[in-house]
């Protein structure tokens, strides 16, 4: 992990050297190319974030704190991301290749959500502070108006005490429900190195891992202990860069979604990608009643095909007679008595 930025209360760095990349082959992976099969068979358009504001927040490469942006400001951008519209809400930025790979897998154009064409770039730094999360301040978060948050960095925990880390996820998780927000964050990388205190541990957003095993995991130590981590695993060789695939992802399921006041929430949105993930190609998969995520891979890895097929199934009312789909989803508020869902099994 390399310490790119000493900043009022914690220092932040990147989860990765940015020379590397994911395989070619990770749209294969993440079901990509069979939803596109799928879909093109059953005459059905494509998703690819069309309409989905985003927000990516980078720790600089520098110690001025100034290179986070994926694009040569004033204006010049690279044609991997021609036609969109970037802001830099920092406001003093300059080129990051680590910024500029992490966008090519968010919202590149030879990504998967090609069609996301506006996106807010933050220093890390400043997001976290007066720019928008307003730690230590006693002004509530900014407003976000993107649907995503892409947040490919981690904090250095030797620098950040635990009551900073705990105030700063809560932050997080607050301004997540209030603005209707998915925050995925990445986890560190390095197999034996435990989850992150900042951001890595938090409840609302979705905490991505590495599928070759090769980032921190196991339970959280802050704001109630023993809470598995990461949710979710995809195939980037670097945290960095699946963390940006499952914010793309996200970004076909909000398209798809649109303006269904349920479908769209970023509950559900969470819970479809967790739901959509795999977990045959992890031979040690498992969970227990108490823990139901698996300690280094959550949930599975993200398939972007069950995912769209979940969500496309439709919201499935619980009731105590009739039954629902065997696919399907819903968003309700539990009572005391719980819901119920009956559905039928295939023989065998």
């Amino acid at each position: 992990m390399r310490p790119v930025r000493r900043i009022g209360f914690l220092a932040v760095a990147l989860v990765l050297p940015w020379t590397q990349t994911a395989s070619a082959g990770y749209m294969d992976d993440i079901g990509y190319t069979s939803m596109v099969a799928r879909r093109t068979l059953a005459s059905q358009p494509i998703p690819n974030g069309s309409g989905v504001k985003v927000t990516q927040v980078e720790a600089s490469l520098d110690v001025n704190g100034t290179q986070y942006l994926p694009y040569t400001p004033p204006s010049t951008i690279p044609v991997a991301f021609s036609g969109k519209t970037f802001t830099d809400k920092t406001g003093i930025g300059a080129y990051s290749s680590h910024a500029y790979t992490v966008g090519t897998y968010y919202y590149g154009n030879s990504g998967i959500a090609s069609g996301i064409a506006t996106i807010d770039v933050y220093s890390a730094g400043n997001w976290l502070d007066t720019g928008f999360l307003r730690a230590y301040n006693r002004y509530a978060p900014k407003v976000e108006t993107s649907r995503i948050i892409n947040a490919s960095w981690v904090s250095k925990d030797s620098q950040t005490s635990d009551a900073d880390a705990i105030e700063i996820t809560r932050r997080l998780d607050y301004m997540v429900v209030r603005d209707n927000v998915l925050a995925v964050v990445a986890v560190n990388n390095g197999s034996t190195t435990t989850v992150p205190k900042l951001l890595g541990q938090s409840y609302n957003a979705i905490v991505v891992g590495r599928r070759d095993g090769g980032g921190s995991h196991g339970p959280t130590s802050l704001d109630v202990a023993g809470r598995s981590k990461p949710d979710i695993v995809a195939p980037g060789t670097a945290s960095s860069y699946a963390t940006p695939m499952v914010s793309a992802a996200a970004g076909l399921l909000m398209q798809t979604a649109g303006s269904d006041v349920h479908a769209s929430k970023e509950l559900t949105i969470k819970a479809l990608l967790m739901g959509g993930a795999t977990k045959t190609e992890f031979v040690s998969w498992s969970h227990t009643q108490t823990q139901p995520l698996d300690s280094r891979y959550g949930a599975g890895e993200l398939n972007i095909d069950n995912s769209d097929r979940i969500l496309t199934s439709g919201e499935q009312e619980a009731s105590a007679v009739a039954d629902v789909g065997t696919t399907g989803w819903d968003y309700d508020t539990l009572t005391a008595s719980g819901k119920t869902y009956f559905f039928e099994v295939a023989a065998g």
